[in-house]
């Protein structure tokens, strides 16, 4: 546990993994996702009793700003299916947490889909994706955009309206690859974390098992889900910032050719001020 844990070891050994997202990620990526869930880092938040690590919020920045300073993609690939994770741990039934809770421990990737075309900030009033209650399961319809993790996830959580409340609703990757319904999605292209995949979302007439909707109201989970991603977000900027630093600082060192001596004071004055 103490890898995990104390600064300096957790640096050498996120920084030693070899761990580093590939340029281009738009695929599902097998070899870099069962490297980074061989490591037990999906784990660190989870409960021992379901296969996890069960370490505190100080432990989960630390380790959070360490992949930050490694490569941002990948952090973030960490921290959505931490999303999902944390919601089965503060609002999943027992059986719930012991089947996928467990999977996550064991390296499970998952996906988190909140943002629809026409719904950002004010997301649970204006959603259009919806869950209709059938016999033996729920049918679920509509679109979600800016989706992170949906090319190499497992499960996704996913919100939906049903009956005018927001609900969250789990649906695995199997569902979303040819299982009953149909749904499709399309990559987003972007100009940094190339390999973090962002995505749309199509879903038409998707079968969901009445037992993969979370019980609580969705809106209060996935406010309670946000507002803990955002510590380790910021324990991603910070990582990235000290590494913008120290490659900076490794530059100016380094430089020699027309780089005299005045103006390398000048940016060393910056950097320090």
């Amino acid at each position: 546990v103490e890898r995990f844990v104390e600064p300096t070891t957790t640096q050498r050994y996120v920084r030693n993994s070899g761990i580093k997202a590939p340029k281009e990620f738009y695929e599902n990526n097998a070899d870099l996702t069962s490297r980074i869930g061989g490591t037990g880092f999906h784990g660190v938040g989870i409960p021992s009793q379901y296969g996890g690590r069960d370490l505190g919020a100080v432990e989960r920045i630390i380790l959070n700003e360490e992949f930050g300073y490694v490569d941002l993609s990948t952090a973030l690939m960490l921290t959505t299916t931490s999303i999902f994770a944390n919601a089965l741990i503060k609002f999943g039934t027992e059986e719930q947490k012991q089947k996928y809770l467990r999977e996550i421990s064991n390296g499970a990737v998952c996906a988190f889909f909140l943002s629809e075309p026409n719904a950002g900030s004010d997301a649970f009033t204006q959603m259009r994706t919806m869950l209709e209650e059938k016999e033996a399961y729920y049918e679920l319809n509509g679109t979600k955009t800016w989706g992170t993790n949906r090319a190499v996830a497992k499960y996704a959580l996913v919100l939906a309206k049903l009956d005018g409340k927001v609900r969250c609703v789990i649906v695995p990757n199997a569902m979303l690859n040819g299982g009953p319904g149909y749904s499709y999605y399309t990559l987003i292209p972007k100009m940094g974390l190339m390999s973090s995949s962002t995505i749309n979302v199509y879903f038409d007439s998707v079968q969901i098992p009445k037992e993969c909707v979370l019980e609580e109201n969705g809106a209060v989970i996935a406010k309670y889900l946000l507002n803990l991603s955002r510590l380790e977000i910021a324990a991603h900027a910070l990582g990235a910032a000290r590494r913008y630093m120290t490659e900076i600082s490794k530059f100016i060192k380094e430089r020699n050719d027309d780089f005299d001596e005045a103006r390398k004071k000048v940016l060393v004055h910056k950097i320090a001020y």
